[in-house]
Parts: C-alpha cells; structure tokens; sequence
C-alpha cells in the first residue's frame, strides 16, 4: 500500500502530544498570505496521534497555536501516514478536518 498522503488539513485537534518545534510557534499568522511556498512550511510529526499508531507525519503553513479563536482554519499542512498507521478516534467540538488524498487510501 502507498503511504497516505493529505495535503490539506483543516483543523486538526488530535490532543496529542507534540514533538518538533512548529508546534511551538506561536507568532500569528499572515492572513494576507493565500499561497504557501513548501520550503517556508514547519515540520511538526507526531507518534501514535489520538490514541492511533505509528507516525503522522506533517509540515504546516500554520498550526493551531498561530490562530486565534475567530479563525475558520485553524491548521493547514500536508500530512503523510505511513502504511499501517493510523489516527486514532477523536471528537471534534467546533472545528472539522478536511483532507485530500493525494495517494492510497483513507
């Protein structure tokens, strides 16, 4: 199976913990930006996400920690799942995700 890839996310709230330095990031974010360059995109992976397992993979434009409560989106990102891992069940109060698969399947 080829890895999974999502190329946007909006709004991922996995409540899990984080572990490279775009999380961390708390400058606010450009509104006036509508094109983001892959090389100005934050890494920020994950292991085992809301309970899931293995790694999450991501790089992101913003994050949830770069938006305030008014934002419609809160992260966008391309993210990757290698074959056989997986997000765990989570809920969503207030915000969705949104994913396009770019390659395997969700």
């Amino acid at each position: 199976m080829k890895p999974l890839f999502a190329a946007l996310s909006v709004a991922l709230l996995l409540g899990t913990s984080i572990s490279a330095q775009a999380a961390e990031q708390t400058t606010p974010t450009d509104r006036s930006i509508q094109v983001y360059k892959k090389a100005d995109l934050a890494e920020w992976n994950r292991e085992n996400a809301a309970g899931g397992q293995g790694p999450l993979l991501g790089s992101f434009a913003f994050t949830r920690h770069q938006t305030a409560d008014q934002d419609a989106f809160k992260e966008i990102g391309w993210l990757t799942l290698p074959p056989g891992a997986s997000i765990g069940q989570h809920k969503h109060t207030g915000n969705e995700d949104v994913y396009i698969i770019v390659s395997g399947k969700g």
